[in-house]
Protein backbone atom coordinates (compact mmCIF):
# COMPACT_ATOMS: atom_id res chain seq x y z
CA UNK A 1 0.00 0.00 0.00
CA UNK A 2 1.17 3.25 -0.65
CA UNK A 3 0.96 6.48 1.21
CA UNK A 4 1.00 9.78 -0.98
CA UNK A 5 2.59 11.68 2.66
CA UNK A 6 5.81 9.40 2.59
CA UNK A 7 6.73 10.06 -1.13
CA UNK A 8 9.01 12.88 -0.51
CA UNK A 9 10.88 10.94 2.20
CA UNK A 10 11.20 7.79 0.05
CA UNK A 11 13.30 9.92 -2.77
CA UNK A 12 15.79 10.89 -0.28
CA UNK A 13 16.56 7.48 -0.12
CA UNK A 14 16.12 6.53 -3.92
CA UNK A 15 18.55 3.52 -3.39
CA UNK A 16 18.19 2.44 0.11
CA UNK A 17 14.56 3.49 0.93
CA UNK A 18 11.89 1.61 -1.57
CA UNK A 19 9.33 0.40 -0.18
CA UNK A 20 6.71 -0.30 2.86
CA UNK A 21 5.80 -3.55 5.04
CA UNK A 22 2.92 -5.35 4.38
CA UNK A 23 2.39 -5.70 8.30
CA UNK A 24 0.41 -2.81 10.07
CA UNK A 25 2.87 -2.52 12.57
CA UNK A 26 5.84 -1.44 9.95
CA UNK A 27 3.01 0.24 7.60
CA UNK A 28 3.75 3.86 9.56
CA UNK A 29 7.00 4.14 8.07
CA UNK A 30 9.18 3.39 4.63
CA UNK A 31 11.90 0.83 4.71
CA UNK A 32 15.06 -0.27 3.23
CA UNK A 33 15.49 -3.85 1.24
CA UNK A 34 18.16 -3.94 3.91
CA UNK A 35 16.09 -3.52 7.21
CA UNK A 36 15.26 -6.51 8.51
CA UNK A 37 11.53 -5.34 9.96
CA UNK A 38 11.10 -7.15 13.34
CA UNK A 39 8.39 -9.60 14.49
CA UNK A 40 7.17 -6.75 16.37
CA UNK A 41 7.88 -3.35 17.29
CA UNK A 42 10.19 -3.26 20.02
CA UNK A 43 10.55 -0.35 22.80
CA UNK A 44 13.79 2.20 23.15
CA UNK A 45 16.09 1.04 25.21
CA UNK A 46 15.63 2.78 28.34
CA UNK A 47 19.65 4.58 29.06
CA UNK A 48 21.43 7.69 29.46
CA UNK A 49 23.09 9.10 26.63
CA UNK A 50 25.26 12.30 26.48
CA UNK A 51 26.09 15.22 24.03
CA UNK A 52 29.69 16.26 23.30
CA UNK A 53 29.12 18.95 25.53
CA UNK A 54 28.44 16.66 28.82
CA UNK A 55 24.98 16.60 28.85
CA UNK A 56 22.91 13.63 29.97
CA UNK A 57 19.58 13.04 28.28
CA UNK A 58 17.59 9.79 28.14
CA UNK A 59 17.61 8.31 24.79
CA UNK A 60 13.87 8.19 24.54
CA UNK A 61 13.58 12.30 25.28
CA UNK A 62 16.17 12.16 22.45
CA UNK A 63 14.24 10.69 20.26
CA UNK A 64 11.08 12.21 21.21
CA UNK A 65 12.64 15.67 20.37
CA UNK A 66 14.07 14.35 17.10
CA UNK A 67 10.64 13.07 16.05
CA UNK A 68 9.42 16.72 16.52
CA UNK A 69 11.47 18.48 13.14
CA UNK A 70 12.39 14.81 11.50
CA UNK A 71 9.29 12.39 11.11
CA UNK A 72 11.47 9.30 9.73
CA UNK A 73 14.45 8.22 12.11
CA UNK A 74 17.43 6.57 12.66
CA UNK A 75 19.13 4.99 15.37
CA UNK A 76 22.60 4.47 14.20
CA UNK A 77 24.82 2.39 16.96
CA UNK A 78 28.74 2.90 16.21
CA UNK A 79 31.89 2.97 17.82
CA UNK A 80 35.18 5.01 17.20
CA UNK A 81 37.20 1.85 17.34
CA UNK A 82 35.17 0.19 14.84
CA UNK A 83 36.93 -0.50 11.42
CA UNK A 84 34.13 -0.26 9.20
CA UNK A 85 32.51 2.79 10.99
CA UNK A 86 35.09 5.28 9.91
CA UNK A 87 34.02 5.52 6.37
CA UNK A 88 30.59 4.87 7.07
CA UNK A 89 30.45 8.15 9.61
CA UNK A 90 32.48 10.50 7.12
CA UNK A 91 29.54 9.46 4.28
CA UNK A 92 26.97 9.81 7.01
CA UNK A 93 28.10 12.87 8.03
CA UNK A 94 28.16 14.06 4.56
CA UNK A 95 24.67 13.03 3.35
CA UNK A 96 23.28 14.24 6.40
CA UNK A 97 21.81 17.68 4.94
CA UNK A 98 20.57 15.77 2.27
CA UNK A 99 18.60 13.93 4.48
CA UNK A 100 17.35 16.31 6.95
CA UNK A 101 15.99 18.20 4.13
CA UNK A 102 13.66 14.95 3.38
CA UNK A 103 12.91 14.97 7.06
CA UNK A 104 15.12 11.78 7.77
CA UNK A 105 17.01 12.18 11.20
CA UNK A 106 20.12 10.14 12.57
CA UNK A 107 21.12 9.92 15.92
CA UNK A 108 24.74 8.37 15.87
CA UNK A 109 25.54 6.81 19.03
CA UNK A 110 28.82 5.92 20.12
CA UNK A 111 29.02 2.94 22.34
CA UNK A 112 32.30 3.70 24.13
CA UNK A 113 33.40 3.55 27.82
CA UNK A 114 35.84 6.74 26.76
CA UNK A 115 33.38 8.27 24.80
CA UNK A 116 33.45 11.63 26.20
CA UNK A 117 37.52 11.73 25.17
CA UNK A 118 37.62 9.39 21.60
CA UNK A 119 34.61 10.36 20.18
CA UNK A 120 35.15 13.96 20.03
CA UNK A 121 38.80 12.97 19.02
CA UNK A 122 37.13 11.17 15.88
CA UNK A 123 34.83 14.13 15.13
CA UNK A 124 37.96 16.03 14.49
CA UNK A 125 40.51 13.37 12.78
CA UNK A 126 37.40 12.34 10.43
CA UNK A 127 36.07 16.16 9.99
CA UNK A 128 32.70 15.12 11.22
CA UNK A 129 31.01 18.51 10.77
CA UNK A 130 27.01 17.86 10.65
CA UNK A 131 26.19 14.97 12.31
CA UNK A 132 25.47 15.73 16.16
CA UNK A 133 27.18 12.12 17.81
CA UNK A 134 25.85 11.15 21.20
CA UNK A 135 27.61 8.55 23.43
CA UNK A 136 26.28 5.56 25.40
CA UNK A 137 29.05 5.26 27.68
CA UNK A 138 27.90 2.26 29.33
CA UNK A 139 27.11 0.71 26.09
CA UNK A 140 23.73 -0.32 27.44
CA UNK A 141 22.57 -0.08 23.82
CA UNK A 142 24.74 -3.38 22.75
CA UNK A 143 23.25 -5.37 26.01
CA UNK A 144 19.84 -4.09 25.75
CA UNK A 145 19.09 -4.62 21.58
CA UNK A 146 21.78 -6.87 20.82
CA UNK A 147 23.46 -6.19 17.92
CA UNK A 148 25.63 -8.62 16.05
CA UNK A 149 28.30 -5.60 16.42
CA UNK A 150 28.57 -1.90 15.13
CA UNK A 151 27.80 -0.34 13.00
CA UNK A 152 23.73 -1.60 13.34
CA UNK A 153 20.75 0.73 12.47
CA UNK A 154 17.58 0.74 13.82
CA UNK A 155 14.59 2.22 12.19
CA UNK A 156 12.61 4.24 14.55
CA UNK A 157 8.74 4.39 13.78
CA UNK A 158 6.20 6.87 13.89
CA UNK A 159 4.95 5.53 17.67
CA UNK A 160 8.83 6.06 18.82
CA UNK A 161 9.51 2.43 18.42
CA UNK A 162 12.54 0.77 17.16
CA UNK A 163 10.18 -1.29 14.45
CA UNK A 164 13.15 -2.40 12.05
CA UNK A 165 17.36 -2.96 11.95
CA UNK A 166 19.68 -3.24 9.82
CA UNK A 167 23.40 -4.78 10.43
CA UNK A 168 26.26 -3.81 9.25
CA UNK A 169 27.55 -0.62 7.19
CA UNK A 170 24.63 1.42 5.04
CA UNK A 171 26.04 3.09 1.79
CA UNK A 172 25.14 6.90 3.12
CA UNK A 173 26.56 8.00 -0.17
CA UNK A 174 24.36 6.79 -2.24
CA UNK A 175 21.06 8.36 -0.31
CA UNK A 176 20.28 11.72 -2.82
CA UNK A 177 17.25 13.20 -3.82
CA UNK A 178 15.37 12.91 -7.11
Amino acid sequence: MFYPRFATRLCAFSLLWLGFAATPALAEAPLSPTFQPLPAPIPVPALIVQDLTGREMTLAALIRKKKETTPTLVLHLWAPSCGPCQPEMRELDAALPRLTAQGIGVIALAQDPDGSVTVPAFARRYGIKNLPLYIDRARTALMRLPPHGTPTSYLIGDKGEIIAKKEGGLDWSEASVR
